[in-house]
């Protein structure tokens, strides 16, 4: 419940600040939540205590996972997205792994050095791997912004477009349109009246001779 809470929250806010700018944001929140864990070590026999940290860690970590989804979908090329996909289950696999060496931790170390080792290492991968895409990623509102420019400039185009007038550069009568007959003749109505003018007065002529 507090995953798929978290997740709608974290999209709504994403569509107005940017996917980057709340995924890292919420893996940080998580981060200092298992720190937290780490340093609360007087507290691990307090199921109330511990607990709400767990879940909260949870739900600032997990709530961001359909934003890390899209961002691979949208920037990486079809042709390419079978191998992420595949580094994605080498991933979940490497996560089972994990818990075999974090049990071996927490039996030679305890729960806090093991808290704290994971923190750690988290850190390092929102150093190496988040932060440096946070300039590459488009924010949704910005690329709304674009489409909505993009409309507006495609209308004024068209517009403009609308208002010049048909007439070619020097001309000085309208074209004429092709159907329709008698309000503006084409070439070949022209050429048939006046073909047909042209039989009349030779047929006055014929008779003025007889």
């Amino acid at each position: 419940v507090i995953v798929a809470a978290g997740t709608v929250g974290a999209t709504k806010v994403a569509k107005r600040a940017g996917r980057m700018q709340v995924t890292i944001p919420c893996d940080l929140l998580g981060i200092c939540m298992t720190m937290t864990m780490s340093l609360a070590r007087p507290f691990y026999g307090l199921p109330y205590v511990m607990i709400p940290i767990y879940l909260v860690r949870c739900g600032f970590m997990w709530s961001t996972l359909g934003l890390s989804y899209s961002i691979i979908a949208d920037y990486v090329p079809k042709e390419y997205r079978a191998r992420w996909n595949t580094l994605e289950s080498i991933a979940s696999f490497g996560w089972s792994g994990s818990a075999v060496l974090g049990g071996h931790l927490v039996a030679k170390h305890g729960y806090s050095v093991t808290f704290a080792i994971t923190a750690s290492v988290q850190l390092l991968g929102v150093l190496l791997f988040a932060l440096p895409l946070l300039p590459l990623v488009a924010k949704e509102s910005d690329i709304q912004k674009l489409v909505e420019t993009h409309k507006q400039e495609e209308a004024e185009d068209l517009g403009s477009a609308l208002e010049e007038p048909l007439l070619p550069q020097g001309a000085s009568t309208p074209l004429p349109i092709r159907g329709l007959p008698g309000v503006s003749p084409t070439y070949e109505e022209v050429a048939s009246e006046q073909h047909q003018g042209a039989s009349l007065s030779r047929s006055l002529n014929h008779l003025e001779n007889v």
